[in-house]
């Protein structure tokens, strides 16, 4: 249902940057899922916004150092939860302090996969989370199930296990190109920071070729993700 042109957005996090947020997707319907300990007079701001929801909870307790991807999850979660009441079939999620050219990443999408910028070949290899879409019953799956795991694993870790091992889901799409435009605002750095990865090697942004890890062995029998995907129960090599 809805536009593919005007999918719906998940803005997922803290509102610091909330008006360069507002502004750059003043022309989607967005959905803010955040704490409810945001500043106020942020929050007001958002709601004043007529194409945007405001989604707030409080925040998770972190058992572990490296679990700060609770927070991406739960929010994600409740985001997409009012994307299915309202008839959404598919959905964007983006973190708040990511400005993200929505047609250039549209250009690339396949809507009946889970879709991500590339797969880092550190630690025991993972998807990158910094920006991804899917179904939205997949990626309410998804949320759910690395809200589950009890586990010191770093976040990207825990949702590449999630769609391999637990969910079995191998239908994997990068939409990382230097065409792709975006803007970490936070750390003020922009695509191109990710494709000399992307040159380097060390990050691969097609799926034609084995998604491995440079410290883990793994054997590839039914397509280019491993076999068995593994948890580091830590942060991993690096």
């Amino acid at each position: 249902m809805g536009n593919r042109k005007k999918l719906p957005i998940v803005i997922q996090g803290l509102t610091d940057y909330y008006k360069e947020i507002t502004e750059h997707y003043k022309d989607y319907e967005c959905v803010w899922a955040t704490w409810n300990t945001e500043p106020q007079d942020h929050l007001d701001y958002i709601k004043s916004q007529d194409n945007f929801t405001l989604v707030l909870c409080d925040a998770p307790k972190i058992q572990y150092s490296e679990h700060y991807g609770l927070y991406t999850w739960v929010a994600t979660l409740n985001g997409f939860k009012v994307l299915k009441e309202r008839g959404y079939d598919f959905g964007i999620r983006v973190r708040s302090d990511f400005i993200v050219d929505i047609p250039s990443i549209l250009s690339l999408t396949k809507f009946d996969h889970f879709n991500c910028f590339g797969w880092d070949t550190g630690s025991v290899g993972y998807l990158c989370d910094y920006y991804f879409s899917s179904p939205v019953d997949l990626m309410c799956d998804i949320m759910k199930g690395c809200i589950g795991i009890d586990s010191e694993s770093h976040a990207e870790n825990i949702l590449t296990y999630v769609l391999l091992e637990q969910l079995k889901w191998r239908k994997i799409n990068y939409t990382l190109t230097d065409d792709t435009k975006f803007i970490w605002l936070k750390k003020e750095i922009d695509e191109q920071h990710y494709m000399e990865h992307v040159r380097a090697d060390t990050w691969y942004n097609t799926t034609d070729r084995k998604q491995i890890s440079r410290f883990v062995d793994y054997s590839f029998t039914k397509d280019n993700f491993p076999d068995n995907y593994q948890l580091t129960y830590k942060v991993g090599p690096k």
